[in-house]
C-alpha cells in the first residue's frame, strides 16, 4: 500500500508548483512529537533549533540540521525518520535516488507540496521535536549558520491534529471459520494515508484495542473510488466483534473513523445495516428515508419496528423488500412523536439496528387555504363566511383583521371549531360595529397538530351605514398573456341598488391614497390593463351611483409582471496567447441584453466574478485575461443580464490550462 500512494505522488511532482516567500514555519502536533515545517531551504542550508518552554526563561538546545550531500546519505536520513513516524515504510533505492535527482535540480521547488514528512525531514525542511511533552507551550527558535536574524515560531500548545478525511462506507463483509475479510468504500478525493483497525468482543463492556490486521487498498475502476481492505485472522469461531476502523495522516494523527460494525466467525453470514436512516412528515404520515444496503447477497428483509417511547415498547410494523429505500406509516396520529428503528434480516442473523430516529406527523401538506371569504355588514358587526374544502386533518379556524393595511393584520379571534355538518363557516366581528372605518380581513386554518396554514384572500367589511354603497368584494386577477392581466370582481350592480359604474384604481404602494393615475372607469365588473416586465402595482375598486357617490374601495390586490430570465450567451471559445487567455462569444439571443459577466475558476478553487463586459460596447464579445499565471487550469462560464437586472443561467463552461 506505501509504495502505491509514494509511486502516485511521484506522478503528480511535475504538476505541483510551489512560491517560497519567506520562511514561515507550521507546527503541528503529532504522536511522535511537535513537527516543524520549515518549508523550502537551499540545498546548503543548515540550522541549529532551540526551544523555551511556557515563554518563559532561557532557550535551550535541542537539536541541528547539516546539509544532504548526495542519495546515499538521503536513504540513510529517511530510513532513521522513517522509524520515527508511525506506518512509514522503509523507502526504497529506486525512491532515494528519483528524489535526490529532483532535489538536486532546477525543479526542486515542486517538492515542497511532496506529502511526505519522511522526505521533509532528510532534507532539513522540517524538524520534529521528540521530547515536547502533550498539553505543554513551546516557542522554537530556529538559527541559520552565524546568521543574527533567527526566526521564532510563537508560542504553541502542543495538541494532537485531528484531520478530516473523506467519509468511509462499509461495504460488505466475508466472515470464514477463523477469519473475517472486511471492506470499507471511501471517496478518492480527501482520502487518507493510513488508518487502524479496532475491534472488541460484541457485548464487553471493555473499551476497543487496536489490532495489527492486514491492511489494503486498491482504487476502483473508475478511479473515484479506494476500497480499504482489512483481513483478520485472530478470532475464535463462534464468537462475534464489533470493529471500526480510523483514517490517519502521514504523521500518525487520527482523523475521523467509520461506523461501527458487527462481524461473527464460523461460516454464517454477517448482515450489513442501512445507513442515513431519517424521518420526515408528508401528506399522508410519517416518510421513513434510508440508503439500503450495497450487497444484498443472503439477505431477506428490511424490518421497521416503531415504538411511542424512546428506550422500549419496539415493535414490528411492516417488512419492506430490500431494494425499497422509503415506507410510509399511515397509522399515525398528528402532532404525536414516534421513534423508529430498521434491522436487515439475513438467512441465520440479524443487523446491528440503526440509531433510534424520531418523526413527527404535522399534516402541514393536508392544510388548505379557505376560500370564499366574504364580509357583510350586518346590525351587529360584519359578518364574515367562507368554505373549507376538507375537515380530515382541521383542529378549526382563526380570524386576522387590520383597520390600516392588509400588511398589519392582528388576531382577532380565538380558536374557531368547525361546523360538524356543513362546510360553510361564519364568524361575527361585533368590535367593527361601533365604527365606519374598512377593515381587512383574512382567516387561517390550523391542523390537529396545532400548525397554522396559509391566509385566505384578504378581503374588506366595513359596518353598516345608511345610504352608504356596498364596496365591490372579490377582487381578483389573472395573466392573459405576459404582459396583459385581467381584473374581475362580484357584480355590484345585482346586489345593492344604485350602482351605475366603477372606478379602477392602480398605485404604486398599497398605503397610497395620493391616488397618482387617473382612476379608469368601467361599466361592468371587468377591467384589463399592461404591465412592463418587472412592474409592480396595487389595484383597488369603487362602486359609484347615478349620483357619483362613491363606496368604500375594495381590498387592494398586488400585481407583478415576471421577469422572463434571458438565454445565456453562445459559442463561448478560449484561446491561449502566451500567459493570457482571451475569451470569444456570441451574444444573447435575446433583446435589451445589458452587460456579460464572466465567471472564473482557477485549478480546484471556488468560481467567482472576474469582469462584467457592457453589452453596447465594441468589445462587447470578447475579453482577454491578463491576470492569468503558468503552470494552471483556468476554468471560465459567461451569462448575460437583461436591463430589468435578471441573469441567465450558465454558459458552456470551456476551461484552459497554462503550461
Amino acid at each position: 500500500m506505501k509504495k502505491f500512494i509514494l509511486a502516485i505522488h511521484i506522478i503528480l511532482i511535475g504538476l505541483q508548483t510551489h512560491a517560497q516567500q519567506g520562511l514561515h514555519p507550521i507546527l503541528t502536533g503529532c504522536p511522535s512529537g511537535m513537527y516543524i515545517q520549515l518549508g523550502q531551504l537551499p540545498r546548503t542550508a543548515a540550522y541549529k533549533i532551540y526551544r523555551q518552554k511556557d515563554g518563559t526563561g532561557a532557550f535551550q538546545y535541542i537539536g541541528n540540521y547539516a546539509p544532504c550531500v548526495n542519495s546515499n546519505e538521503l536513504r540513510q536520513r529517511m530510513i532513521a525518520n522513517a522509524a520515527r513516524l508511525p506506518d512509514n515504510s522503509l523507502p526504497s533505492r529506486a525512491l532515494s535516488d528519483t528524489l535526490w535527482k529532483i532535489y538536486a535540480g532546477a525543479q526542486n521547488r515542486s517538492l515542497i507540496n511532496f506529502p511526505f514528512p519522511v522526505f521533509h525531514l532528510a532534507v532539513g525542511w522540517s524538524f520534529l521535536d521528540t521530547s515536547a511533552v502533550p498539553g505543554a507551550k513551546y516557542n522554537y527558535r530556529v538559527v541559520f549558520g552565524d546568521s543574527s536574524s533567527p526566526v521564532e515560531t510563537g508560542l504553541v500548545n502542543f495538541e494532537y491534529a485531528h484531520p478530516r478525511f473523506s467519509k468511509m462506507q462499509f461495504l460488505q463483509m466475508m466472515p470464514g471459520e477463523h477469519s473475517a475479510r472486511m471492506q470499507w468504500e471511501l471517496s478518492a478525493a480527501g482520502r487518507p494515508d493510513f488508518f487502524d483497525v479496532y475491534r472488541k468482543q460484541s457485548g464487553n463492556a471493555g473499551d476497543f484495542q487496536k489490532i495489527a490486521a492486514s491492511k489494503g487498498f486498491w482504487n476502483t475502476a473508475h478511479g473515484d473510488s479506494v476500497i480499504f481492505l482489512v483481513l483478520d485472522t485472530t478470532l475464535m469461531p463462534g464468537i462475534t466483534y464489533d470493529y471500526f476502523i480510523v483514517a490517519k495522516d502521514m504523521l500518525g494523527n487520527a482523523g475521523n473513523h467509520s461506523d461501527t460494525i458487527r462481524e461473527k466467525t464460523g461460516g454464517r453470514q454477517n448482515v450489513p445495516a442501512v445507513y442515513n436512516f431519517r424521518t420526515r412528515s408528508d401528506s399522508a404520515g410519517i416518510e421513513l428515508v434510508w440508503v439500503a444496503p450495497a450487497n444484498t447477497s443472503g439477505l431477506q428483509n428490511i424490518m421497521i419496528l416503531r415504538s411511542a417511547a424512546y428506550d422500549t415498547g419496539y415493535t414490528l410494523i411492516s417488512l419492506a423488500p430490500l431494494k425499497d429505500t422509503t415506507y410510509t406509516d399511515k397509522n399515525v396520529q398528528p402532532g404525536q412523536r414516534y421513534f423508529y428503528q430498521l434491522i436487515v434480516q439475513g438467512a441465520f442473523n440479524y443487523s446491528l439496528p440503526t440509531a433510534r430516529v424520531s418523526g413527527m406527523y404535522t399534516g402541514w401538506n393536508d392544510i388548505l387555504p379557505v376560500t370564499d371569504l366574504e364580509a357583510v355588514s350586518t346590525g351587529r358587526g360584519i359578518k364574515l363566511s367562507w368554505h373549507y374544502p376538507d375537515q380530515k386533518n382541521l383542529q378549526g379556524f382563526k380570524v386576522f383583521r387590520s383597520s390600516s393595511s392588509p400588511h398589519e393584520l392582528q388576531l382577532v379571534s380565538g380558536l374557531i371549531s368547525p361546523a360538524s355538518d356543513s362546510t360553510a363557516l361564519v364568524y361575527i366581528d361585533t368590535v367593527a360595529v361601533q365604527t365606519e372605518t374598512s377593515c381587512y380581513y383574512a382567516v387561517a386554518p390550523v391542523s390537529k397538530a396545532s400548525k397554522q396554514g396559509p391566509f385566505s384572500n384578504i378581503t374588506t367589511g366595513r359596518a353598516s351605514v345608511t345610504g352608504k354603497l356596498p364596496a365591490p368584494t372579490g377582487l381578483r386577477f389573472i395573466w392573459l398573456n405576459d404582459t396583459v392581466v385581467s381584473l374581475t370582481w362580484r357584480d355590484m350592480q345585482r346586489e345593492a341598488s344604485g350602482i351605475s359604474a366603477y372606478k379602477v384604481y392602480k398605485q404604486s404602494k398599497a398605503s397610497d391614497t395620493s391616488s397618482p393615475a387617473m382612476p379608469r372607469l368601467c361599466l361592468t365588473n371587468e377591467f384589463t390593463d399592461t404591465l412592463r416586465e418587472g412592474e409592480a402595482r396595487w389595484y383597488s375598486v369603487r362602486a359609484f351611483n347615478t349620483a357619483n357617490l362613491a363606496s368604500a374601495a375594495s381590498s387592494p390586490v398586488h400585481i407583478e409582471a415576471r421577469i422572463n430570465r434571458p438565454l445565456p450567451p453562445g459559442a463561448v471559445h478560449a484561446y491561449l496567447q502566451g500567459n493570457k487567455i482571451v475569451l470569444h462569444w456570441d451574444g444573447s439571443l435575446n433583446a435589451a441584453i445589458k452587460e456579460y459577466q464572466i465567471y472564473r475558476a482557477k485549478n480546484a478553487g471556488t468560481i467567482s466574478l472576474l469582469k462584467t463586459v457592457d453589452a453596447t460596447a465594441k468589445s462587447a464579445y470578447s475579453y482577454t485575461d491578463n491576470t492569468t499565471t503558468g503552470n494552471s487550469l483556468y476554468y471560465y462560464y459567461i451569462t448575460s443580464t437583461n436591463t430589468h437586472g435578471s441573469e441567465s443561467h450558465r454558459s458552456e463552461e470551456i476551461s484552459v490550462r497554462i503550461p
